[in-house]
């Protein structure tokens, strides 16, 4: 899928991920609040707004296929202005085979933090935000963990392990340079790798992590 981001719209989107009109409309509220508030906080660069629905939106979206049937505790580390976090949370309210699931959002910035908190009011959302750094939360066990445009790899192993349990899978969009980062985090980890083709990037890939373990004291001291 190769289109200029100024020219892919919300149409385009509800095509590519079949989302239906409630969905859609969840996106499309989500759109207009983010485009308000980013005129007084910097949640995303402002060149970015009219590239919504391409290169955040659906490269958000695209991750709620990857969600396993049963999972009920969600987490996005570095949740920013949602991206992916409130569009699996879009998508969780979507679907009542969800029911009783949620997303937890980290997230240390303040202002985003009430970005977040407003947009999952406005939108019924369930989602939970946690104002701290990602390395000072509590450990929790989660069903699946994400992160987008937050660290490399080996960054993102380490603030993960607190949260990893036996059956917990890692989702994490990554673009032309995910061989390298997978390289240097094998030096401190063992984990399962798949890949899937990124809808929103054709150079990108979404790394999708399990059985997640630290490789030795040094490499659990990083944590």
């Amino acid at each position: 899928m190769e289109r200029i981001y100024s020219q892919y719209h919300a149409e385009d989107f509800a095509r590519d991920m079949q989302v239906s009109r409630e969905t859609l409309a969840g996106f499309e509220k989500w759109f207009h609040l983010l485009s308000g508030w980013n005129n007084s906080i910097n949640l995303v660069q402002k060149s970015t707004i009219e590239q919504f629905w391409q290169r955040h939106a659906l490269d958000s979206y695209q991750l709620c296929s990857l969600v396993p049937a049963g999972a009920s505790k969600l987490l996005d580390m570095g949740a920013g202005a949602g991206f992916p976090g409130l569009a699996l949370a879009i998508y969780l309210k979507s679907d009542p085979k969800w029911a009783g699931a949620q997303i937890d959002l980290i997230e240390a910035n303040g202002k985003k933090c009430s970005f977040l908190r407003a947009v999952i009011r406005e939108l019924s959302l369930p989602a939970r935000v946690i104002q701290e750094r990602a390395e000072q939360t509590a450990p929790a066990q989660y069903d699946v963990i994400c992160a987008r445009a937050f660290a490399p790899l080996l960054r993102l192993c380490d603030y993960a392990l607190p949260f990893w349990g036996p059956d917990t899978i890692g989702l994490f969009p990554k673009g032309r340079n995910y061989a390298q980062e997978d390289e240097l985090a094998r030096k401190s980890y063992d984990y399962e790798l798949g890949l899937l083709a990124s809808k929103s990037d054709a150079e990108g890939q979404i790394l999708i992590l399990k059985n997640l373990k630290a490789r030795g004291p040094e490499a659990e001291a990083r944590v």
